[in-house]
């Protein structure tokens, strides 16, 4: 974290309003933004790296990331440090993506009653969530450099990895509207040729991406329109 006197030195030369990315040049840093009317400060990089900071502790920052992406993404990616690998968010969607699928498997491998297929069905749902995480991540890179926002393919990456805890209530929804299913239509004739078909995989991965989908696109959203405008430090290393 820099110093005080790093702080002073705010706005630098290339610095925007986080806002609404108004150049903030000659500005002194008591100022406010002439179009917004946001303080100066709050776009200060010395208001990023107070959440998902590996520093702390990988199992705290995952917690943190976890409960703050629930219950307040956007102060966790308004303070989100935007420097340094992607070491913390890679593990971070690798954790989610694993749980995802245990979490699959384990919801409907008691419907199929074939361990084989819900194996199956695990990887896939593991495999899934990170394929698609990571092309939401080239989507975003794309549109962000069409609009001229500071979100190269590295901060893309991790605005999505920390946004794949989005998939986690699509993959819970999904897997107990099954057992709900069953609960009611066990014995059924219509409910066991239904089980029975083979394309009944695309059905249940269908229903577990769009309902997943939804949230996941929202926190990518959120995101970044949090870090579209994020300042760094001259010698971060960050490429705006």
């Amino acid at each position: 974290m820099p110093d005080s006197a790093g702080v002073r030195a705010f706005p630098t030369d290339d610095s925007l309003c986080e806002r609404c990315g108004y150049p903030l040049r000659g500005l002194p840093i008591e100022a406010d933004c002439p179009e917004c009317g946001q303080a100066v400060a709050e776009s200060s990089p010395a208001k990023r790296g107070e959440y998902g900071n590996p520093k702390s502790g990988w199992w705290i920052a995952a917690m943190q990331v976890s409960v703050m992406m629930f219950f307040a993404p956007r102060r966790l990616y308004r303070g989100l440090s935007i420097q340094g690998g992607n070491a913390m968010a890679r593990s971070y969607l690798a954790g989610i993506a694993l749980a995802c699928g245990l979490a699959w498997g384990f919801l409907w491998g008691p419907i199929i009653e074939n361990e084989v297929f819900a194996t199956h069905a695990m990887l896939g749902a593991c495999l899934a969530i990170v394929g698609m995480t990571y092309i939401e991540m080239l989507g975003v890179t794309a549109f962000s450099r069409r609009r001229g926002w500071r979100v190269p393919l590295c901060l893309a990456e991790r605005v999505c990895c920390l946004a794949a805890a989005g998939w986690m209530p699509g993959v819970l929804i999904a897997g107990i509207g099954l057992l709900v299913l069953s609960a009611f239509a066990a014995g059924e004739p219509w409910f066991e040729r239904f089980l029975g078909l083979v394309r009944v995989s695309w059905i249940c991965y269908g229903g577990l991406f769009v309902l997943s989908l939804l949230w996941f696109e929202t926190l990518v959203w959120l995101g970044v329109r949090q870090v579209r405008y994020a300042n760094s430090w001259p010698d971060s290393g960050h490429e705006a």
